[in-house]
């Protein structure tokens, strides 16, 4: 019955991996461990995140990573701070963690227990790689002899082939899906604007102003 489902699976999974970063990092760095993760997940038969990820010049990536951390980081969730780098001449945002980020995973704290298999990859992938760079990360995915669903080395990959597509594992033994309740209140919770309204109906039917707002 919904007209798009949105894919919070993918964004919950960008709040959680900027809570666990130390560092501020941009979409590139976001990217390349978003890739790490799900080339793991791959490999174990899961699907977490289903960002398809394309062989572009820095690597696998999806420009969806950037809408959605700019969306996120829109609407309060994540904090972000345009920086000037030399290298490129030009400005890139890096984002981080706020006190939103992290509210909101506790929110959710149960959901997130219940998918442990998938988030405890994820965990595993930022204890490993957190302190390195975009371009670090860049150099060491390159350097695989295997990597993505050919099993092959990047460079054998040709310019904006797939390197991988999560939704293509065959008969995955763990998926991570969100069901139709938890989805109605993440779209709450993630949703400022709906929250707000919502809080404040519920504060004006207790007071007995019955507005009708919402409807």
């Amino acid at each position: 019955n919904m007209v798009q489902r949105i894919n919070y699976e993918n964004l919950i999974t960008i709040l959680y991996l900027f809570n666990r970063l130390r560092a501020k990092g941009g979409r590139m760095r976001t990217a390349k461990l978003l890739y790490l993760f799900e080339d793991d997940l791959y490999k174990s038969k899961m699907i977490g995140t289903t960002y398809i990820m394309r062989r572009y010049q820095m690597g696998p990536y999806n420009p969806e990573i950037a809408t959605d951390l700019k969306n996120l980081a829109d609407n309060g969730f994540l904090k972000v701070k345009p920086i000037y780098f030399d290298k490129i001449l030009d400005f890139a945002d890096l984002y981080s963690n706020n006190r939103n980020t992290t509210n909101f995973l506790k929110n959710i704290e149960d959901l997130l227990q219940e998918n442990a298999e998938i988030f405890d990859k994820l965990d595993l992938i930022v204890d490993i790689f957190s302190k390195k760079s975009g371009e670090e990360l860049k150099d060491y995915i390159y350097s695989l002899n295997k990597t993505g669903w050919k099993s092959k080395n990047i460079y054998n990959y040709y310019e904006q082939e797939i390197i991988l597509d999560p939704n293509k594992v065959q008969n995955p033994k763990y998926v991570f899906q969100i069901d139709e309740e938890w989805y109605d209140t993440i779209e709450i919770l993630l949703n400022p604007d709906l929250y707000y309204g919502l809080q404040k109906g519920m504060k004006d039917a207790q007071k007995g102003y019955f507005t009708n707002e919402l409807s």
